[in-house]
């Protein structure tokens, strides 16, 4: 369905942001990218988008070299959904789906009463037909990142790009969202998305790609490629991979990612022990310089 093939980006006065990023994916595929910021993620996603220009490389959707298809037949194939949104107007929320289907329309025309089913299907479909005519500006995080979905879905494209969808959500609309990925990769489609939760790469994918300053270091099913010791390399922070059982019917294993916040502040007191001037001491006891002489 899509497929990157070495490629490289850079601005005319920097240094390759992207350096020969290779990997593809095809319908059923949930394609996650980790990396802290400024790892070449969203660049990425640009690129895929053919917003950013890749300097090398091709970039191929069901063959076609990205680069050669109108913005039109491309809005066919890959769809697109941002981290957030801010609505100009007071857009009711199917207005906003209805927006999706503006690849299909032929120029100068209006949406038709089969464009308006198409976006009430979408709606449906993540079970949100209830916002239908409530105004796009007064949905809550969550509820807007359901109808940027539903937009996407109207658009009919296989392919959809997330930026990472859950960002700024709380627990729960993570959850929904992540299981609304799952959902429709399940119905064949190719989604690739970014996000700063590794676990979110045990829940919802089935690829990986860990990225760090425009590399991929790593590549592959996130059981082999989200360990303790690539976490902890990636981050640049103490985090460890730990199996857990959930008390459900199926007790079947799980991994989650624990931040080793203990640890990581022991290594830090045990590094100012050894580079500092002065002995580290709890506080209210005396200081003593190396020789031990108190100060």
């Amino acid at each position: 369905m899509i497929e990157v093939q070495d490629v490289c980006f850079n601005y005319a006065d920097e240094g390759n942001l992207l350096q020969n990023i290779s990997f593809s994916a095809a319908p059923g595929d949930v394609v996650c990218l980790l990396g802290p910021n400024g790892a070449g993620k969203t660049t990425l996603l640009r690129c895929l988008l053919d917003i950013n220009k890749p300097s090398q490389g091709k970039i191929l959707v069901n063959g076609n070299d990205v680069k050669t298809m109108r913005p039109k037949e491309k809005a066919k194939f890959v769809a697109y959904v941002p981290q957030n949104t801010t609505a100009v107007f007071s857009y009711l929320v199917i207005e906003v789906v209805i927006m999706g289907r503006t690849p299909h329309l032929q120029r100068m025309t209006t949406p038709s009463n089969r464009d308006r089913e198409i976006a009430e299907k979408a709606l449906a479909q993540l079970e949100i037909t209830h916002l239908a005519h409530r105004h796009f500006d007064e949905l809550s995080g969550g509820e807007r990142q359901m109808v940027l979905i539903a937009r996407a879905l109207a658009q009919q494209a296989q392919i959809l790009i997330m930026d990472e969808p859950t960002a700024s959500l709380d627990y729960g609309n993570q959850v929904r969202i992540l299981k609304l990925v799952r959902m429709l990769a399940g119905q064949g489609y190719t989604i690739i998305m970014s996000s700063h939760f590794p676990d979110h790469a045990f829940l919802s994918a089935n690829q990986v790609l860990m990225m760090q300053k425009g590399v991929v270091l790593e590549r592959g099913h996130p059981e082999q490629v989200v360990t303790t010791e690539n976490l902890t390399h990636l981050y640049a922070s103490a985090i460890q991979v730990v199996e857990v059982t959930p008390q459900t019917h199926s007790n079947k294993p799980m991994k989650v990612c624990v931040p080793m916040i203990e640890q990581e502040a022991e290594g830090v007191f045990q590094a100012a022990q050894k580079t500092a001037a002065f002995q580290v001491r709890p506080l209210g006891s005396a200081m003593t310089d190396r020789e031990g002489n108190e100060c």
